[in-house]
């Protein structure tokens, strides 16, 4: 763990977490679609994170969400952490440039589930097309990701589907 707490831990290693992906998409709200957008989301309750007492987070289209005040930015070329560039106070669940369409399921959902204190919301990327990947219009290499925020403090990424027809962009 870090000084936070904090630890990361595949879900295929022993004592790694239990993958079950939480599908939203029919019951979730859907933030948007497009490219370089992102959207303030209010949480329902108090999310610590490194220390901070948040009750907000900014979405970005391009795969990552960030706490607190507007980064300004909707971030689509990932860089090496840490950096001082914005986002900041952020999890980089699939930092790439990402493009949602209009046409189709893709979008970025969310829902809160629970009652008080065991509160958590699942922010999904559903069908998020890799830009600049080859068969970005022909719609081969998707992803579907999600972050999961409790109201304890724990986080959960889950990649659903991260397998892209041209490997570079493919999670193992």
């Amino acid at each position: 763990p870090d000084g936070f707490g904090y630890r990361w831990i595949d879900s295929d290693t022993t004592g790694g977490p239990t993958f079950s992906f939480v599908d939203i998409a029919g019951t979730g709200i859907r933030l948007g679609v497009g490219d370089e957008n992102r959207w303030n989301l209010a949480l329902p309750y108090t999310f610590r994170f490194y220390g901070t007492a948040y009750s907000n987070c900014w979405v970005s289209t391009n795969g990552w969400l960030s706490f607190g005040a507007d980064p300004g930015t909707s971030a689509s070329a990932n860089v090496a952490l840490p950096a001082a560039a914005a986002p900041n106070a952020a999890v980089y669940a699939y930092w790439d440039n990402l493009n949602l369409g209009a046409t189709d399921s893709a979008g970025v959902y969310w829902q809160t589930f629970g009652t008080t204190p065991n509160r958590y919301t699942v922010i999904s990327w559903i069908d998020a097309r890799v830009v600049g990947s080859p068969s970005y219009n022909g719609y081969y290499n998707q992803v579907t990701f999600q972050v999961v925020i409790y109201e304890d403090g724990r986080l959960i990424v889950q990649h659903k589907d991260a397998a892209c027809s041209d490997t570079t962009y493919t999670l193992n």
